[in-house]
């Protein structure tokens, strides 16, 4: 036994004789200690005897013996905080208790581990603890039982699941649509929860700009272990780029003649452009057209001038489109074989022939060089510059050849002029005292050069 004191209860025997009758008694009884042992000593005294016979007898007043004194068993609880779900099965004690402590011993209840059954949320689930013992001064009296159970909560734990932004091109296809899960314990992954994630989103293909950002929403799982949100995403819609390219209906085209300017404005993926293209030769400003439902503009010109024309088509974009340019080069000439004024153009008139016989002039005499280039109305164009450069280019030894011209004595021109009266250019070439016409029996051939990059190109004989 153990107690506050070491007190003790024992049992005396003695030796009396056969049959006579007396009580023994005493007054106290104890240990050397309280604390547990073995064998321990024990001291009686106090001891009296009383009855019929007692007087018949003299008697020790002490006595002493050993005896055990044994742990006294004790009960010990514990009591467990709730937890938010954290994957695990840890678990914390809140408070020990003993049960059956001997008043002023000093002796608690100390230690251990404790566990969940297992680490899902639920109410009420019963924490484990184990390797429970006791400690103090008197803990050696004393046996407690080392395990221990408890009642407590695993809660929820919060999990968000965050839609990824997204962005995407105007007319592009729409991307895959992803989370970001915030919040999973260690160990935990999206496969832990129930359910399939899915997002989705307003936008199409095809959804403009101005509408952009587009929301983007998930949901479709679920979990025991988490008080799920689901926060939303957006999608950005951007501008898609466009190509531009430019074709003619003719080129080269014949000056004065309409010619028509054709735009295609392309999207970098699907959609299709609206808006206006602006046409320029150069950086001049020429017209504009609207682009129809199949990417089209056009604007159709006659003005444009003999020469190589660097036109361009600007496309000035949409609220999904950005704006882009195209050119080309258009080349605008005179009419080849047209005839105007009464005479074919782009070839050398009488009285130089232009094919068959070739013409042979005197050594000495004028010889007028003419010519005619003609538009798309049959006009002959006497807009200055029209010649760039005339001259011999060669010439071959005739010696059989018969002048079959008429002598000309006009007056000799140095270069080609606009004659308004006959609607030509002409150039009354000396051969008097030339210093490269100056061979007889000799056909001399000439070109002349014009502003479009044509040549007329003719031939005649000096005797």
């Amino acid at each position: 036994m153990t107690g506050p004191t070491p007190s003790a209860t024992v049992t005396l025997s003695d030796n009396r004789v056969t049959g006579d009758m007396f009580t023994d008694s005493y007054a106290s009884a104890n240990f050397a200690d309280k604390n547990v042992a073995n064998g321990k000593a024990v001291s009686v005294s106090g001891i009296t005897i009383s009855g019929a016979d007692a007087g018949n007898y003299t008697f020790n007043s002490t006595a002493s013996t050993t005896a055990n004194i044994t742990p006294l068993a004790i009960t010990g609880s514990i009591t467990a905080p709730n937890k938010v779900y954290d994957g695990t099965t840890s678990a914390s004690i809140t408070s020990r208790t003993l049960t059956g402590v001997i008043s002023g011993d000093n002796v608690s209840y100390v230690g251990g581990a404790a566990t969940f059954a297992d680490k899902n949320v639920g109410a009420g689930k019963t924490v484990t603890a184990t390797g429970l013992s006791l400690s103090g001064t008197d803990a050696g009296n004393y046996t407690v039982n080392t395990t221990a159970t408890a009642l407590a909560d695993i809660t929820p734990a919060p999990l968000t699941i965050r839609a990824d932004n997204k962005s995407k091109i105007y007319g592009q296809a729409l991307p895959s649509l992803t989370a970001t899960y915030l919040g999973p314990v260690p160990g935990d992954t999206s496969s832990s929860l129930s359910g399939t994630l899915v997002c989705t989103t307003n936008a199409v293909v095809l959804s403009p700009v101005s509408g952009s950002p587009y929301p983007i929403t998930c949901s479709g799982q679920t979990s025991t272990n988490y008080n799920i949100t689901y926060s939303p995403g957006t999608l950005a819609v951007t501008q898609a780029t466009t190509g531009v390219v430019v074709v003619s209906s003719a080129n080269p085209s014949i000056l004065n003649a309409s010619v028509t300017f054709t735009a295609t404005v392309t999207p970098q993926f699907s959609g299709m452009p609206a808006g206006t293209v602006s046409f320029k030769d150069g950086a001049n400003s020429i017209g504009t057209g609207t682009v129809d439902g199949t990417g089209h503009a056009t604007y159709s010109t006659s003005a444009l001038a003999v020469n190589a024309h660097t036109i361009a088509a600007v496309y000035s974009g949409d609220g999904n489109f950005t704006g882009s340019n195209g050119n080309m080069i258009q080349t605008v000439q005179y009419a080849s074989g047209a005839m105007c004024g009464g005479d074919a153009g782009h070839q050398v008139l009488q009285p130089i022939n232009a094919s068959g016989t070739m013409s042979v002039f005197k050594m000495g005499s004028t010889v007028p060089t003419k010519f005619r280039v003609c538009d798309a109305n049959s006009v002959s164009i006497g807009t200055p510059g029209v010649v760039t450069g005339y001259g011999l280019v060669a010439m071959a030894n005739s010696p059989s050849i018969t002048v079959d011209e008429d002598i000309y004595s006009t007056t000799p021109d140095t270069a080609f002029r606009w004659d308004p009266s006959g609607q030509q250019w002409i150039f009354n070439q000396s051969t008097k005292n030339n210093g490269t016409l100056n061979k007889t029996g000799v056909t001399y051939f000439f070109a002349i050069n014009l502003n479009d990059g044509s040549s007329i190109f003719f031939q005649y004989g000096l005797k």
